[in-house]
């Protein structure tokens, strides 16, 4: 039994390593936690197998053998509920059949050894903590999509500070085309430079960078700006599939945004393609797609107006605050509160909403599938959007 059971703290060690660069078909139920305990509970298969068997090599390599091919079977059916089964589990289960087969034979005669007494249980001891300790310590090591959304990192330069070079080489046309006058005419010299104090009142635009800091909201709010690149939507709801004890979460995505957004008091709109989301489940795309919006290919997001904005905002600090809106899916119209963080970076601006909904606030029946025990009521939202001023 102990040389079974160190065999398969080799394997667990082997096939957790090797399970990292491979995509989990679900990554709280499929990870290298898991993957290590399964080597371990292998491990004490092929252990007893060698020991009810008398110890013979051939038998136990016949044993181990139809089992893996019940293995690919559950496999090959397990592909057919969640995308990528077949191809994380059929090599990682390759990797511990082979390993225990050979090793446990080998390590037996080891274990064996009537001198040994207790001491046969360091080894397999230690083999089996390292073997948790690496399956446990990689469980983060996931590639679950996370649906969590962040504002990008600010401008390295401010734009405002680009503007005044502009403005201030233009100004400097002024004197060149003084000397030109002043040596073609001498005697005009006092009538040109007439006119050119004549232009001190074109300092009326100086005037208007200086005022830009405090009618910010005026002058900016004038804008609109046209949702697209960067945008992303995101919908977690948790799931549990079936066979399964443990609850993760669902997440599906999109960056079929589109619409403006208006600072000057106009209604902001949002349009999301519907049957641009995507998961990590094609079985749960095709649902959304076929079942929950067949005929519904948009929804939209409405906010009827956006409050007063504070100054900082258009210095480009970070806002925080709440807007009201609504979310129309067909005949539908649902009214959300989105928590938001807002940032001004110029000609682009950049908003992160957060709200929450239940499949009952939208007038949907909850989705059920074969796989599915179960699925929660709300879904948490996270909508990222990036804006450029409109031409």
């Amino acid at each position: 039994m102990l040389a079974g059971l160190t065999a398969g703290a080799i394997a667990a060690i082997i096939a957790t390593l090797a399970s990292l660069p491979l995509h989990s078909p679900v990554d709280s139920a499929f990870n290298s936690a898991t993957v290590a305990v399964a080597c371990l509970v292998l491990g004490l298969i092929a252990g007893a197998l060698w020991t009810r068997m008398g110890e013979r090599p051939v038998m136990v390599f016949g044993a181990l053998g139809a089992l893996f091919v019940v293995v690919v079977i559950v496999a090959f059916v397990g592909n057919s509920l969640l995308d990528r089964f077949l191809s994380f589990v059929l090599p990682l289960a390759a990797i511990a059949f082979v390993i225990c087969a050979l090793l446990t034979p080998l390590l037996s005669s080891y274990f064996s050894k009537s001198d040994l007494g207790w001491k046969s249980w360091g080894p397999a001891t230690v083999a089996v903590v390292a073997a948790l300790v690496v399956g446990f310590a990689l469980i983060t090591q996931g590639d679950a999509e996370s649906g969590e959304l962040a504002l990008p990192p600010p401008p390295t330069a401010a734009p405002a500070t680009a503007v005044p070079p502009t403005m201030a080489p233009t100004r400097t046309v002024a004197p060149t085309a003084a000397p030109t006058a002043a040596a073609t005419r001498p005697a005009a010299t006092q009538q040109s430079v007439a006119p050119t104090n004549t232009l001190a009142p074109a300092p009326t635009d100086e005037p208007t960078p200086a005022p830009t800091a405090a009618s910010a909201m005026s002058g900016e709010a004038g804008q609109s700006f046209v949702i697209g690149e960067g945008s992303e939507i995101t919908f977690t709801v948790e799931e549990e599939l079936g066979r399964s004890p443990i609850r993760f979460d669902a997440v599906i995505s999109s960056t079929g945004l589109s619409g403006t957004a208006n600072l000057d008091g106009q209604p902001s709109v949002v349009t999301l393609d519907l049957h641009s989301l995507s998961s990590d489940q094609q079985y749960r795309d095709r649902y959304i797609q076929s079942r929950m919006f067949p005929d519904t290919p948009e929804a939209i997001v409405t906010v009827d107006q956006l409050p007063d904005l504070p100054q900082s905002f258009f210095d480009g600090e970070t806002t925080n605050g709440q807007l009201d809106g609504s979310l129309q899916i067909g005949d539908t119209v649902t009214p959300l509160v989105f928590d938001v963080e807002a940032r001004h970076d110029g000609d682009v601006i950049n908003v992160l909403g957060r709200t929450t909904f239940t499949w009952e606030q939208l007038g949907l029946a909850k989705p059920t599938a074969r796989s599915v025990v179960y699925l929660a009521d709300e879904v948490r939202v996270q909508v990222l959007l990036v804006g450029r001023g409109a031409p």
